[in-house]
């Protein structure tokens, strides 16, 4: 009885070679899921002058070509590092979210630091004069509400 047993554990394990790998089968065409297009973004870029009183300012204008009308406008307010790559690279994530995004220039003419001492001597100096940070915000607003392709009704 042992014996056949045994060879029954033995030709159940040889025998009967069953792939049970993962089979690919087609689903018949009026199954088959439609693929989703992927969104293609067409971030454009602007870098425009403007001004609050007798400071000149950099801005950054990002947004989606691809996209048609108005959207909504956000203002990118630089770290104390001032107008750098990184803000820029924001207004440009917002862009591909659907927003026309502006990066404005709270220091003046651009200004970016490498160096902590650097930053906080222009964080300083802006902040010194309360109004005229006020100021160059509202000037930068001003910049976004006025761009052809922001809905001046909806912006953050």
């Amino acid at each position: 009885m042992r014996t056949l047993i045994g060879l029954s554990l033995l030709l159940g394990a040889c025998g009967g070679a069953q792939n049970t790998a993962p089979q690919a089968v087609e689903a018949p065409a009026d199954e088959q899921t439609k693929t989703e297009v992927a969104l293609v973004h067409n971030i454009r870029t602007e870098t425009v002058e403007y001004s609050s009183g007798a400071t000149k300012l950099k801005g950054y204008f990002a947004w989606d070509a691809a996209q048609e009308g108005l959207r909504p406008g956000v203002i990118v307010v630089h770290e104390w590092w001032g107008h750098n790559d990184y803000v820029q690279a924001r207004a440009r994530k917002l862009a591909e979210e659907g927003y026309t995004a502006f990066a404005i220039d709270m220091y003046g003419d651009g200004k970016t630091a490498d160096h902590p001492k650097d930053a906080m001597a222009f964080m300083q100096e802006a902040l010194s004069d309360i109004p005229a940070a006020k100021a160059r915000f509202e000037a930068g607003i001003e910049q976004l509400k006025n761009h052809p392709t922001t809905d001046p009704e909806k912006m953050a």
